[in-house]
């Protein structure tokens, strides 16, 4: 990759990291959130769950469906691939830095055998 190339690639991933945190997750988050306060509301008006035992088993049953799940692991994927982008952006920002100090290294060297010649 040339050194010009690398702000472009950088600058990929981070977008893709920014969406990915921002219209998705944030999405998910959501979804999530209305679903818990949607259990909580049931559970709290429902006069058969007698005591705090029961009203946190039968949120742990609701959390445990098929809905909340799938979402669940939706936003588990997303942040898994945010992660690995991280990696990635942090990877090619190391391959920036090192290709940028081999460019100085190149030009140190020319002007030192410009100044010995």
């Amino acid at each position: 990759m040339q050194l010009s190339e690398f702000p472009d690639v950088i600058a990929t991933y981070q977008r893709e990291i920014h969406y990915l945190s921002t219209s998705i997750a944030r999405g998910l988050k959501s979804d999530l959130a209305e679903m818990e306060a949607s259990i909580k509301h049931k559970v709290a008006f429902d006069s058969d769950l007698k005591n705090d035992r029961q009203r946190d088993a039968c949120i742990a049953e609701f959390k445990a469906g098929n809905d909340y799940r799938s979402v669940q692991r939706e936003l588990e994927k997303v942040q898994d691939r945010q992660a690995e982008l991280e990696i990635e952006l942090e990877r090619v920002r190391g391959m920036f830095t090192a290709a940028k100090l081999e460019a100085r290294e190149r030009v140190a060297l020319a002007e030192l055998q410009t100044a010995f010649n």
